[in-house]
């Protein structure tokens, strides 16, 4: 089967890094095919200017999982060398209808199960229970499949996701696999707000698949559409008018609309016996462990997920003053990433020297300007500054009251 090899970044380093556990992206496709009407990534990393989505070169993707390639060093080859944790699906869906005739994912998949590499996969398909995708995945113990949602109704889904697998298949696809024994977890992603939807019924679905974890991602607006109408609702105004503001290329809901909501749902989920995922940036801290993708810290062979990242600082720091040095010990590839990471999120594009994961986290800690710092956590704010070892941020009382 033809592949196009212009899409050269499969593999690569999310923009993300900063507050994510799973940094290393790969993406199978350029694009996507299912056309939620949600969704930002159809604006981003130039694949807006695709109208139909485009294979990647699965041999050049394993080409990166071999010995000889992983001994030349580089940051991808040493993260790829520690087995950091994969999120397969990180802005396109592996398991979209173009896999059925390219079979890009089916490549790339067969090779990371036969090395037993940790994967997690994000798709809204039930393709993955046809053969020979399950007997790849029941291969690998190292496997976590996560299934998005929006919601748990069928007739809900035609509105916002009108050329997914419905939710019922979806949900049948997690029985299935649990079955079969394959991790899987729900990432309610996007939650949307303001809405006459069941939460209980949409928690209690995702239990009775016999699934353990459920991960919560509140609706984000990309700034590129003006006019965002969900159930006959111009959610761009709505978030306006709940004090919603701009963060980079987004609009995000304010603080106190989804604290009350994480605090709930996270209740209800405690109720089904559901490990909860905080995955709101500035809410990891409500998550059941430190990574905020649910199971990801739970279960074996994750466990070298990435920990050099703010968000991980602050769920360490469990509530204490916290300084930079918290994440001094913890493992990151050595070499600059300016290459690996998007043209938008580079910092000192011309300096030569400036550039490793460590100059990347220490100028977010210490801008408080940043997006990535420490005080847009909640509860979370700037305690005092060291000029020898950058800012220490303390917790406010409120949020300890707020967190229980």
């Amino acid at each position: 089967m033809e592949h196009n090899s212009s899409y050269s970044t499969p593999l690569s380093l999310t923009s993300q890094f900063p507050f994510c556990g799973l940094p290393l992206r790969l993406d199978t496709y350029l694009g996507c095919t299912f056309g939620c009407i949600y969704c930002s990534s159809k604006d981003r990393g130039g694949n807006y200017k695709y109208v139909v989505s485009k294979p990647a070169n699965p041999a050049f993707i394993n080409n990166f999982f071999t010995p000889t390639k992983r001994k030349r060093g580089g940051v991808l080859n040493q993260m790829i060398s520690r087995k950091v944790p994969i999120h397969m699906g990180g802005m396109s869906d592996p398991f979209q209808p173009l896999e059925i005739k390219y079979r890009v994912t089916q490549n790339v998949l067969k090779h990371l199960c036969e090395i037993e590499y940790p994967i997690v996969i994000s798709t809204k398909s039930d393709l993955l229970l046809q053969e020979p995708y399950l007997t790849f995945l029941k291969q690998n113990p190292f496997i976590l499949v996560q299934f998005s949602f929006s919601t748990v109704i069928d007739k809900k889904s035609t509105v916002l996701e009108p050329f997914s697998t419905p939710p019922s298949k979806r949900l049948r696809a997690m029985e299935m696999l649990e079955k079969n024994g394959v991790h899987t977890a729900c990432r309610w992603q996007p939650y949307i707000p303001f809405t006459d939807l069941d939460n209980k019924q949409f928690i209690q679905a995702i239990a009775n698949t016999g699934s353990r974890f459920l991960t919560l991602e509140h609706l984000k607006l990309p700034i590129e559409i003006k006019e965002h109408v969900i159930f006959n609702k111009n959610y761009s105004s709505l978030y306006k008018e709940k004090g919603a503001a701009q963060v980079g290329r987004e609009l995000i809901l304010n603080l106190e609309n989804k604290v009350t909501t994480v605090k709930s749902i996270r209740n209800l989920a405690h109720s089904f016996n559901l490990e909860f995922g905080a995955a709101d940036n500035e809410l990891h801290q409500f998550s059941d462990t430190a990574c905020c993708c649910a199971g990801v810290a739970s279960l074996p062979g994750f466990e070298n997920w990435s920990k050099y990242q703010i968000s991980y600082a602050v769920c360490k720091s469990k509530r204490s003053p916290f300084s930079f040095s918290i994440i001094d010990d913890e493992w990151r590839p050595n070499g600059l990433i300016n290459r690996q990471i998007n043209s938008h999120s580079r910092l000192n594009k011309n300096s030569k020297d400036f550039g490793s994961m460590e100059d990347y986290l220490r100028y977010y800690w210490n801008n408080t300007e940043s997006i990535f710092n420490p005080i847009h956590y909640y509860g979370v704010k700037l305690l005092s500054t060291d000029f020898n070892n950058g800012n220490i941020y303390c917790w406010n009382s409120l949020e300890e009251e707020n967190h229980e």
